[in-house]
């Protein structure tokens, strides 16, 4: 099946996989740095609305500069799709800006089956005030398990941060969470008010969180690191401080808060691009070691381990004989 009602340039197309002659699974993808515009979000909102029984929905509109108006129609579109269980929308660099979020979700809010929602929003002029909104949709979707929001470079202060946490915490249902903050300015206290914040979903299993070039610094009142104690139940972390200024005292205190989640077992950590010192190697080994569950350990480390640096972090991790995996990139 395919859509072609929209005028030339774009003729994009709608991929379908039927079953028992049923719609379940749509996947638009051809519309990725079109520049549709309003007009084309229009149009593709009259095609959308049409995907009743779609039950997994992939957009991919990234470069399309809708703005607020084409986000409203999106929504729109899919608020008649309540059947929807999975859904990704990609809308990278569309400028929906505040406003957007909102009437994005107006139609989204509709779609009361939905367990899985992924939705990459880099370079949208959120703002702290666009992710309030953000939050108050979110705190909606009662029934989603699985969460991603890419948040890339969008003016984020800790103060978004706040709003989101408040909102997210609501959803007690939620065993997935990838959040991404890269390029915006959280500092340490939208850190650790996101990590202790999160702490409150008793059912989280799964956590992704990518915080490069966030601004965060240790400071004497952090509290980032050991925050993580809080988190029972978590299995995996995926944890990205790369291109900080975090130091020795905050990775220890990392180390500190990892040897206190008794169900944890794998840890990707990527501390690339901050300020630490050879000394912090054996504090950080012998913190994290104390945990008896944790199995693997992917620990990513560049531009300032050199030669013989390489060597002394190998022999220390190596030293935490209950890692039976060790993944390294140096």
């Amino acid at each position: 099946m395919k859509f072609e009602s929209l005028e030339e340039p774009l003729q994009p197309v709608a991929s379908f996989k039927v079953v028992d002659n049923n719609l379940i699974f749509a996947i638009i993808n051809n519309f990725s740095s079109q520049m549709m515009g309003q007009q084309g979000a229009y149009q593709l909102r009259q095609a959308i609305k049409q995907c009743t029984n779609v039950i997994t929905f992939d957009i991919q509109l990234s470069k399309n500069w809708i703005k607020a108006e084409g986000a409203s129609h999106l929504g729109k579109g899919l608020s008649k799709c309540l059947q929807i269980i999975n859904l990704k929308l990609d809308l990278d660099s569309n400028n929906i800006g505040v406003n957007g979020i909102s009437l994005l979700f107006d139609g989204i809010k509709h779609c009361s089956s939905l367990q899985n929602l992924s939705l990459a929003l880099e370079c949208n002029y959120i703002g702290s005030k666009g992710l309030q909104n953000l939050g108050i949709a979110i705190r909606q979707c009662q029934n989603i398990l699985i969460l991603s929001l890419s948040l890339y470079d969008n003016s984020i202060t800790s103060e978004g941060v706040n709003y989101l946490v408040e909102s997210i915490i609501k959803c007690q249902n939620l065993q997935n969470l990838h959040l991404s903050f890269v390029y915006n300015n959280i500092g340490n206290k939208g850190a650790s008010t996101l990590i202790l914040g999160l702490s409150q979903l008793i059912n989280l299993s799964h956590l992704n969180l990518s915080l490069g070039s966030t601004w965060i610094f240790t400071d004497v009142d952090s509290e980032l690191g050991l925050a993580f104690k809080q988190y029972k139940n978590l299995f995996k972390l995926v944890l990205s401080l790369d291109s900080n200024k975090i130091e020795n005292r905050e990775i220890c205190n990392l180390a500190e808060g990892l040897a206190q989640c008794q169900n944890l077992q794998h840890i990707i950590l990527d501390l690339s691009r901050n300020d630490l010192k050879e000394e912090w190697l054996n504090n950080f080994g012998t913190r994290l070691k104390n945990n008896l569950n944790i199995k693997i350990l992917d620990l990513i480390l560049v531009s300032y381990l050199k030669g013989k640096n390489k060597f002394q972090l190998l022999s220390n991790l190596r030293k935490m004989k209950r890692l039976v995996k060790l993944y390294y990139k140096i």
